[in-house]
């Protein structure tokens, strides 16, 4: 029994011990195993890459725009409320950038518009319909049908404030409104812009004959007939002097609300035929004036198709960017703006010069409809330069002196343009209009 039982605790001892062996051998760290044989390549693998970062040249870095020494630009007179205007924007462009502006004042807008045909000067300011006066040759200017005169490849750069021009009546007329214009009436007309009072009349539905029309060859001196009872309706630029003299007058002063295109669309596209302006509110004036619908002529500066495209882009773009250096600086100058600048364009008779379009675009503030009215005031205005150069041939054939002066020269300009060449005239036109004068050129 002892035996059997020393022999199970030997059997036993061994168990264990075998077991205790078998778990240590397991524990041990084994031996690595060989490396699975690799097949021989070409040549070694590179080394993996990591991701690459983001980089900022993915897209052309623009260089800083190197503007030029100077420009020169022709402006009105040295005493005008505009060339204030010019001086103090250009003055601000200066002292950020170094360019210096030569201002050419010069209130002949013709003798302005020759120098930047020829390239004597590189841009002039003025508004957009004596512009068009200029380029068309033709109706209430005829002292623009010289032969270094005419149309021209011009082109709207940069910003500009608005003209208002308002009717008014001596509050004892008991007018009020455009529609109480009756015949009778005395109209006091600046020769010079003999147009004025022919655009009113065509409003109403009225002809000359039925006004008494007096002229008077001084500006102030045709404001100031209706204060002195000489006159019962003139017109007046709102910001004027005179234009307050006649409200504080013992007969007062009504400044008449004109309508919109919408409201009465047959008389505002018959005023146009004297008078092409757009209409707009008056911001600023006389109290009577403000807020009423009138006579807003657009502002710009103006170049001609070889004006540096770089240039036109960065002086407008600077323009926009930096209106708050110079909008204080004169009474016209809080109107230098891009929104009028873009106001200008819903209507515009001249081509936008491209370097304009670009940032125009860049700040999306371009469209489709734009690009419309670019094509067609583009083939507008090649017409009237072919029109113009095909007239002065004629005219040297026939031995016609091409002078403003001579009547014979002015009719036969003026038949090509109504029978020769057929041109439409630069008049405002709405988006339709221009659809529909696309349509007759395709």
């Amino acid at each position: 029994m002892l035996a059997r039982n020393s022999r199970l605790v030997f059997s036993m001892a061994l168990a264990v011990a075998l077991l205790i062996i078998t778990l240590v051998a397991a524990c041990a760290p084994g031996q690595p195993a060989p490396a699975p044989a690799t097949k021989p390549a070409a040549s070694p693998a590179p080394a993996p890459s990591p991701a690459p970062a983001p980089t900022t040249t993915a897209s052309p870095t623009l260089k800083p725009y190197t503007w030029p020494k100077g420009f020169s630009i022709g402006t009105p007179a040295v005493t005008s409320a505009a060339y204030a205007a010019i001086a103090a924007w250009t003055g601000e462009l200066e002292k950020a950038t170094g360019v210096k502006a030569r201002l050419v004042p010069e209130d002949n807008t013709q003798l302005q518009a020759t120098w930047l045909a020829r390239g004597e000067i590189d841009m002039m300011d003025q508004n957009e319909t004596s512009m068009a006066d200029i380029i068309a040759a033709i109706n209430w200017r005829p002292e623009f049908q010289t032969r270094d005169g005419g149309p021209f490849e011009i082109r709207r750069v940069g910003l500009r404030q608005p003209t208002w021009f308002t009717f008014f009546v001596a509050a004892d007329t008991g007018i009020k409104t455009y529609k109480d214009i009756k015949p009778g009436l005395r109209l006091a007309q600046f020769t010079n812009n003999p147009h004025w009072v022919r655009a009113i009349i065509k409003l109403v539905g009225l002809k000359e004959s039925d006004f008494k029309i007096i002229p008077f060859s001084a500006y102030a001196s045709s404001v100031n007939a209706v204060k002195e009872g000489k006159a019962d309706l003139s017109v007046v630029a709102p910001a004027a002097s005179t234009a307050f003299e006649a409200e504080a007058s013992t007969r007062g002063a009504v400044f008449l609300n004109l309508p919109t295109e919408a409201e009465d669309p047959v008389g505002v596209k018959a005023f146009r035929t004297e008078w092409a302006a757009p209409f707009g509110k008056v911001l600023s004036g006389v109290k009577g004036a403000i807020g009423i619908n009138t006579v807003q002529l657009p502002g710009g500066s103006w170049g001609t198709d070889k004006l540096d495209a770089d240039f036109a882009y960065n002086l407008l773009k600077w323009q926009s960017e930096n209106y708050d250096k110079f909008k204080n600086k004169t009474s016209e100058t809080p109107y230098i703006t891009l929104d009028f600048f873009r106001q200008y364009l819903d209507l515009a008779m001249m081509p936008t010069h491209p370097g304009s379009i670009r940032y125009m675009k860049e700040i999306g503030k371009w469209s489709p409809a734009d690009d419309d009215r670019q094509k067609f005031n583009e083939w507008r205005l090649k017409r009237y330069i072919e029109a113009y150069k095909a007239a002065i041939a004629d005219a040297d054939s026939k031995k016609i002196d091409v002078d403003p002066k001579n009547t014979a020269w002015l009719a036969l300009w003026k038949k090509y343009v109504d029978e020769v060449y057929k041109l439409p005239p630069f008049v405002p036109l709405n988006n339709n209009d221009i659809k529909a004068e696309l349509a007759k050129i395709k």
